[in-house]
């Protein structure tokens, strides 16, 4: 406990406006509609929001389970192969100049728009899910990873090469840690793009998910419920960017 507190204090040093704020806020939001006498099942305030969801957790954590493991699955897929083929990629000028123009206009598209044809040509399951999750993460995956090799100082690799570097010394040792910054700025970006991709996937053909509960409730203008699961979602979210977060810190201790 003693090592504790002084991190937590810390955190709390750090954070402190935007604690501040987020607080200041939900009391203008509970005692706006107090006052108003706003009707609870449109604009509820933060109180019945956080009642309905105690009252429906076991409802939530039934679903959620499903959202949220296709959200790891399809996180992981995007960062293996975003991380490879950028390494790919960028090794190689003629690659470079033939692949990096086609992943930025991949990326700029809207693959949101794709979830009607995956769930089309791959049904409305968990394939199709974890695919539009995957296709949404994995282009911030490659063009990040293709900017961190690509941004390592020519005088840096000319100083390798004149130590006699081993092509596996080099990449352990100059490489990767250069590169690694921009990796992990790709994996926080894709990590909650992939939360995106699943939800949108469980809107458009869900049966199943915190997407489609979501979209349950919202037809049933019970929006207490609604920003009961959009707090859940956000709350995932802020956990995985700060696993994220922490696993960088932990790998780029130079950096501290």
């Amino acid at each position: 406990m003693t090592l504790s507190k002084p991190i937590l204090l810390r955190r709390f040093a750090l954070n402190w406006p935007a604690i501040a704020l987020g607080f200041v806020l939900l009391v203008v939001w509970e005692g706006t509609t107090r006052a108003l006498r706003l009707p609870a099942n449109i604009f509820p305030p933060p109180s019945f929001v956080l009642w309905s969801l105690f009252i429906r957790l076991d409802l939530l954590m039934a679903h959620a389970w499903l959202t949220f493991s296709q959200c790891i699955l399809g996180f992981f897929i995007s960062a293996l192969f975003g991380i490879a083929i950028g390494w790919v990629i960028s090794s190689s000028r003629v690659l470079f100049e033939a692949f990096y123009p086609v992943i930025v206009v991949m990326q700029v598209m809207p693959k949101e728009a794709l979830a009607p044809l995956l769930v089309l040509w791959f049904g409305a399951g968990i394939l199709s899910r974890t695919m539009l999750a995957v296709l949404i993460a994995f282009f911030p995956m490659v063009i990040n990873t293709i900017l961190g090799v690509r941004s390592l100082n020519p005088d840096i690799r000319n100083y390798g090469n004149s130590l006699s570097c081993g092509r596996w010394q080099f990449l352990r040792k100059v490489q990767i840690p250069a590169a690694s910054t921009s990796i992990f700025a790709g994996m926080k970006i894709s990590i909650t793009l992939s939360v995106i991709g699943v939800i949108v996937a469980e809107i458009v053909a869900g049966r199943s998910g915190l997407g489609y509960l979501l979209l349950f409730a919202s037809s049933r203008l019970d929006m207490g419920f609604s920003l009961a699961i959009l707090l859940v979602l956000a709350l995932w979210g802020g956990a995985l960017f700060a696993v994220i977060a922490l696993l960088e810190r932990r790998m780029i201790f130079w950096r501290a």
